[in-house]
């Protein structure tokens, strides 16, 4: 069933009517949402989430709830992928056009021949160590909803030392935001 959800999402992605209306909208209040989403599983498995986001980051034009679901499925594959007392961090930075956030952690790290496959429906990288469950739909999600929103998403990764997310958000016409 989840499957099967993830991929009508996939389908109303394509379409134009997942998203719903785009407002100007705070990322530091949906990275912050996403990060108490993920509170009780990083506490579980010891991993330590920093966080360097600035609160004054500029507006962009998205819709909320979408972009919730991308933090906490990146949040939540770099928990599956990262060891007992790692590390995952998430910065921000902003530019005159752009709002940019970086997820990282330091966990098994994605071989470089399969790095470029990894938004692709269905596509999982196996290893020989292949415990962790899932759809190989969620990066998918992932890179659907940032060009939707005009954004833009990639990684970098080193075996065995972590994966890095990046994330570029075009910044909406308002001006900066007061509060996070």
């Amino acid at each position: 069933e989840k499957m099967i959800e993830h991929w009508l999402d996939i389908g109303r992605i394509g379409e134009g009517t997942f998203a719903g209306s785009k407002e100007s909208i705070s990322l530091a209040r949906i990275i912050a949402h996403s990060e108490q989403e993920m509170g009780p599983i990083l506490v579980e498995k010891r991993i330590t989430l920093e966080m360097d986001v600035p609160g004054k980051l500029p507006l962009i034009s998205g819709d909320e709830e979408s972009l919730i679901r991308v933090f906490i499925n990146l949040i939540g594959n770099a928990v599956k992928y990262t060891p007992e007392n790692g590390r995952i961090a998430i910065t921000a930075a902003a530019s005159p056009c752009y709002v940019t956030v970086s997820v990282a952690d330091t966990g098994s790290g994605i071989p470089s021949d399969k790095l470029p496959f990894i938004f692709e429906p269905f596509f999982r990288v196996k290893g020989k160590e292949e415990h962790h469950k899932g759809y190989g739909l969620g990066l998918t999600f992932c890179k659907k909803i940032m060009d939707a929103h005009g954004g833009e998403i990639d990684a970098t990764s080193q075996e065995g030392k972590g994966t890095t997310f990046l994330l570029k958000f075009p910044v909406s016409p308002e001006t900066f935001h007061k509060e996070g």
